[in-house]
């Protein structure tokens, strides 16, 4: 028991990022740390008129993907500036699955993360079937990755996405910190 709560302690208070090889890699070991600070898809001022840029670890992928989620179920895609419409809803007894139709083509999503800057939807499939690229579809808010005319990289938009642990870690350790120095207050104050 002792050993379990040293490691959740240390695992807590870690706040390093390990040298992983893929995207896909660096969002099953962060989303273990972020998932408690996402919101569900019913939640649409989380991502609705937002501008959301598609990100990929792939070196030969140069193009600049653009997705937006339009109010009524409108979508738009927007690949290097060509531009492709469909529409998105959420399954109604689902809150958390989202269809995307675009020129026809229909895919289904089941929502891994997602909060005001990050929304990550793996595709419902077979994840054991080998795929070319990314098993996620991740999109970041625009503004917060680009700048001109540069998109960070991705390994920076992984440590971006971290600090929604690091930021709630800090102030859970902070809460905890207070809390003990209080108790110990209180125990010298009787003795």
């Amino acid at each position: 028991m002792a050993g379990g709560i040293q490691n959740l302690l240390a695992r807590s208070m870690s706040t390093e990022l390990p040298e992983l090889d893929t995207m896909d890699d660096y969002i099953e070991h962060i989303l273990r740390d972020v998932a408690p600070y996402g919101e569900d898809l019913y939640e649409t001022e989380f991502f609705i008129e937002k501008r959301w840029l598609e990100i990929s670890d792939r070196d030969d992928d140069t193009n600049i993907v653009l997705h937006i989620f339009g109010e009524g179920g409108n979508y738009m895609r927007v690949v290097n500036g060509n531009i492709s419409t469909g529409g998105w809803s959420t399954l109604e007894n689902s809150s958390n699955t989202m269809l995307l139709n675009e020129g026809g083509r229909y895919e289904l999503f089941d929502k891994v993360f997602m909060n005001g800057d990050f929304m990550i939807l793996k595709k419902h499939r077979n994840q054991h079937t080998p795929i070319i690229g990314s098993k996620y579809f991740f999109i970041a808010r625009e503004s917060l990755v680009k700048r001109e005319d540069t998109v960070m990289s991705w390994l920076d938009i992984m440590e971006l996405w971290y600090n929604v642990y690091r930021l709630n870690n800090f102030w859970i350790a902070a809460v905890v910190l207070i809390i003990i120095f209080g108790v110990f207050i209180l125990l010298l104050s009787t003795i």
